[in-house]
């Protein structure tokens, strides 16, 4: 269900940036990841596999955006969802997954070898690996998607209060 009114309030207001965020980070993502699969020139079976997998992040992003422009009753819902995907990256033995659809501010460790600390900043990342018998190991934290899931949860609390009214 959708809600409209003729004057947005203050908490409508800022779900419709967080929905316009999500929408164009969505869309440079996927666009991204087309451009990649169109640049190689020998494609596998696994290699579609795995953009599908990456773009569908993406997509996700892309839908999360449209329901909080919207201003959809679980907007909010699945805004939270899609930024605590992004939230934490890893790499541990052959095994990576990092996925930031938007600007990102992240803080890491690395321990492969000794404890290294990293600051990464940038617009959109998809790191995937799969059994890939790396020796990486670290984690990260993107400051920006958490400061996101902070303001996502006050918005939702005022949200539900003025879909009451």
């Amino acid at each position: 269900m959708y809600i409209f009114k003729k004057l947005a309030t203050k908490t409508q207001t800022a779900i419709y940036y967080i929905g316009w965020y999500q929408l164009l980070g969505g869309l440079g993502g996927a666009l991204y990841i087309l451009y990649s699969l169109i640049a190689v020139h020998k494609r596998t079976s696994l290699q579609f596999l795995v953009f599908g997998f990456m773009i569908t992040f993406f997509i996700y992003s892309i839908f999360c955006g449209i329901r909080c422009i919207q201003l959809h009753r679980k907007a909010l819902t699945f805004t939270m969802i899609n930024q605590l995907l992004q939230l934490f990256g890893f790499a541990f033995s052959g095994y990576a997954f990092r996925y930031i659809a938007g600007i990102y501010l992240t803080v890491g460790v690395n321990l492969a070898h000794s404890i290294e600390f990293s600051l990464g900043y940038g617009f959109l990342k998809f790191d995937f690996s799969w059994n890939q018998h790396s020796p990486e190991l670290w984690v990260s934290f993107n400051l920006i998607a958490f400061a996101l899931v902070f303001w996502i949860e006050t918005l939702a609390a005022r949200f539900k209060e003025e879909l009451k009214a």
